[in-house]
């Protein structure tokens, strides 16, 4: 297969893969030969990572992207086709710039991505985990999946559409983000949307989620030095006190690289923050601030 890179702008690109059309932003550093990519969780826009991009930048070649069906990418919100993504991005970015090393970055769904990409047949080096689960199907169990498959499709969009009303009214985040991209000129665009996350089929994306890989499963396979952080009061994971749920637990001895890291701050919640509201940056706050320092020190570490 041969991959198709597409300058957007002069800082976004769009990559073509077998199922999607990926788009980026670029933050730099021209003169680097190592690259780190970025990916944003569930709901977030690649733009939620701007900071992080930005102080990585000072001494890499930077690229946040938008997961699949999230934000400006197409395809599917299917954590198979979003791995193959991710795969393809780092081949492609890695040929086309002659790229020396490259790291990953991956935050919830993102990090699950990531870390599914951190094999001996991968290009990725080093990889860093925010808030990443075990699988998909622990924060979404089989009798939540079941109900959601039974709502409307019509429902769905409804509903969204309603909390896309209330939402922007207050929050100025989301208006700026993902209210212009829901709501056109004449009308709201024919699927439901959350935050980035485009929904043409809540049926579908509960299918994918009942059949996606669960990393703790194949965390036997991560070979490369990886840093895992976590917030001491991420509920969406089953986090409190800064416990850590056992399979978590689990995944992170499971992983097979002799260099490996767990940092829990405490307080924080899924986005790194005291308190995140929708299309909310990651790690915005000064009260965690080290968080972004430690993301740094670790790909700096391996790659300076």
């Amino acid at each position: 297969m041969v991959n198709r890179i597409k300058e957007l702008t002069d800082r976004n690109i769009q990559i073509g893969t077998r199922n999607a059309e990926i788009v980026g932003t670029f933050y730099g550093n021209l003169s680097s030969n190592i690259g780190i990519l970025a990916f944003p969780g569930f709901t977030e826009h690649r733009s939620s990572l701007d900071e992080l991009c930005k102080m990585l930048s000072k001494e890499f070649k930077v690229w946040a992207f938008d997961i699949n069906s999230q934000g400006d990418s197409t395809g599917n919100w299917d954590l198979r086709e979003i791995i193959e993504s991710v795969y393809e991005i780092q081949r492609c970015l890695k040929d086309h710039y002659g790229l020396r090393k490259i790291g990953a970055y991956g935050n919830s769904i993102g990090g699950m991505a990531a870390g599914l990409n951190a094999n001996e047949g991968s290009n990725i080096e080093s990889i860093c985990l925010t808030s990443t689960p075990a699988a998909l199907q622990d924060i979404v169990p089989w009798y939540n999946r079941l109900l959601l498959k039974s709502i409307p499709q019509s429902l769905v969009r409804y509903g969204t559409i309603q909390y896309d009303k209330t939402e922007s009214l207050k929050n100025e985040n989301y208006r700026n983000k993902s209210h212009v991209q829901f709501l056109t000129k004449e009308e709201y665009r024919p699927y439901a949307q959350f935050g980035a996350m485009k929904i043409p089929s809540l049926k579908n994306v509960m299918k994918w989620i009942g059949k996606a890989p669960r990393l703790d499963k194949y965390a036997g396979e991560i070979t490369k030095p990886a840093l895992l952080i976590y917030g001491g009061e991420d509920h969406m994971l089953g986090i409190k006190d800064s416990k850590l749920p056992k399979k978590i637990q689990r995944m992170y001895y499971s992983i097979a690289s002799k260099e490996k890291m767990l940092v829990i701050f405490k307080g924080a919640d899924h986005s790194l923050n005291s308190k995140t509201q929708t299309d909310d940056c990651f790690n915005k706050g000064p009260e965690y601030g080290l968080v972004k320092k430690f993301i740094m020190d670790h790909f700096g570490h391996y790659f300076l």
